[in-house]
């Protein structure tokens, strides 16, 4: 009954009566940009917050660093890392809920250091730089291993936004794995996976198969005479017209069921990566999985075929959330707030009781 939402721009609430009324929790801090949230599984009193949205739109609001909660959100406290500007993913180890990883997209507008992956062990009173690449990329998505948490899967990501256009991808995106609890990373690298030069990368696993990895990627064809001969069929393709066949040269779902040794192309299942970006899969079901873009797809087969489901309240889908007990019972966070759903997908309650908005547009 007890859950808390992140907005772009409207800080932390937290309801303790499974949605029925909410209040805010974050008002009084530096930023209202939350880019997530992570309730440490082993004392859930403890709540750790990056802010910044970590997305690439001219209106995304920056953030100010990590905080934390140690009596359930009712204060929080600023424990570093403000010049990530944008924290995409936060991970808490299992069982030491001073054990914890961030993936932080860093600044959207220029270079800056301070990207990529951070550990601390220490609750947050000190941060490691254990993952950087380039001053250019910074890491999207960070998932740690449900059957050993010293096994760990980044995803970095190569960007830079200009007022009108921007850089969503490069030889700095890519898949990363580390054995010894992120100390060290190496690039994760054939197998499977495709040569193209990569954009934004999402990542999921599942401890009903800790084997399991999946990643949808942002991907373009390096080679040129691979490309369709018509223009027309060229653009089609790289917005992954669902006419056209599937074709591992592009955008979409792989899967390994190897922790990420061999890989096997699924489908060409993405919508504006740059934007959206996020796959969940089942704690019960390995083939059961999820992905957002302006609706919420659907795969019962580990990623080769897609449902589009309807009757939520809004498009725009940022965040997912699956209960690790019930497939029924899932939660998504869109433009439009919070919509709950107990069966499945098929009906859906949207949650309006809040008064939060987001600055858009100005002239």
């Amino acid at each position: 009954r007890v859950f808390y939402v992140g907005f772009a721009t409207g800080g932390i609430w937290k309801t303790t009566n499974n949605g029925t009324t909410f209040k805010p929790v974050f008002d009084t801090y530096e930023t209202h940009s939350i880019g997530d949230i992570a309730i440490a599984p082993s004392r859930t009193s403890v709540i750790y917050v990056g802010t910044g949205e970590a997305n690439n739109r001219q209106s995304s609001s920056f953030g100010a660093g990590m905080y934390k909660s140690t009596d359930g959100g009712e204060t929080f406290s600023f424990i570093g890392l403000r010049e990530t500007q944008s924290i995409a993913r936060v991970a808490v180890h299992p069982t030491n809920p001073d054990v914890v990883w961030v993936a932080a997209a860093g600044h959207l507008f220029g270079p800056n250091p301070e990207r990529g992956v951070f550990k601390t062990t220490d609750g947050g009173a000190t941060w490691t730089h254990v993952l950087k690449v380039d001053e250019n990329t910074g890491a999207t998505d960070l998932v740690v291993d449900p059957s050993n948490p010293n096994t760990l899967f980044a995803a970095t990501y190569q960007r830079r936004r200009t007022a009108c256009c921007f850089v969503g991808g490069g030889d700095g995106s890519g898949i990363w794995r580390s054995d010894d609890g992120g100390a060290t990373w190496s690039r994760v690298t054939g197998g499977g996976l495709p040569e193209g030069t990569k954009g934004r990368i999402a990542l999921a696993m599942t401890p009903a198969d800790p084997n399991v990895l999946y990643a949808q990627m942002e991907l373009a064809a390096d080679d040129e005479d691979k490309l369709p001969d018509e223009e027309r069929q060229r653009w089609q393709r790289l917005a992954r017209a669902d006419s056209l066949p599937p074709d591992p040269e592009y955008s979409g779902v792989w899967r390994s069921s190897d922790k990420g040794r061999t890989w096997a192309f699924r489908s060409n299942q993405t919508g504006r990566p740059m934007y959206f970006s996020q796959i969940r899969v089942s704690a019960q079901d390995p083939n059961l999985v999820y992905v957002v873009a302006l609706e919420v797809y659907k795969s019962r087969d580990g990623g080769g075929t897609w449902e589009e489901l309807d009757g939520y309240g809004h498009v725009d889908q940022h965040a997912f959330w699956i209960d690790p007990i019930s497939d029924d019972h899932m939660m998504i966070g869109n433009d439009g707030s919070v919509d709950v759903t107990w069966d499945e997908g098929e009906t859906w309650e949207s949650l309006r009781t809040w008064a939060v908005g987001q600055p858009y547009h100005t002239s």
